[in-house]
């Protein structure tokens, strides 16, 4: 609870909230949150932009897909490109490098093939899921 009220608190400062108190009789003040136009700006700002690293795609851009397909399905195609876009610069500058920076060369050159068969694997997984992430919810 304590990290919830921490982030309305940081949501409320940086204007992306209100907070309204309401006094109770024989009870704490009653705080209700609502979000603040800057706050739904900020918010498809982030909700349609595509995750920066491949180990964010399983919470945040599935939360991304989430909202979207919810809010605004009609955007989630253009997600699923920026994300396609992202992970192929992701990947070509892994392929630029010869190598990770390590004093051990096996370890460094294990690690960036790691690394590149996850980013492939991700774009393996998006465009496998492309179809099912765009579809119309049956429950809409």
């Amino acid at each position: 609870m304590s990290q919830l009220y921490s982030v309305l608190h940081r949501l409320v400062d940086q204007g992306w909230a209100d907070v309204k108190i309401e006094l109770q009789e024989g009870r704490p003040p009653r705080h209700t949150y609502s979000v603040t136009a800057k706050g739904r700006r900020a918010f498809w700002r982030w909700a349609c932009m595509p995750v920066a690293h491949p180990r964010d795609l399983r919470v945040v851009f599935l939360a991304k897909v989430y909202f979207l397909r919810k809010l605004r399905p009609a955007a989630v195609g253009k997600l699923v490109d920026a994300q396609e876009a992202e992970l192929g610069k992701a990947l070509a500058a892994l392929e630029e490098r010869a190598t990770i920076a390590s004093d051990d060369v096996a370890v460094a050159t294990a690690a960036r093939a790691f690394r590149a068969t996850h980013v492939k694997s991700a774009l393996r997984w998006l465009n496998a899921n492309r179809t099912l992430l765009e579809s119309v919810r049956e429950d809409a």
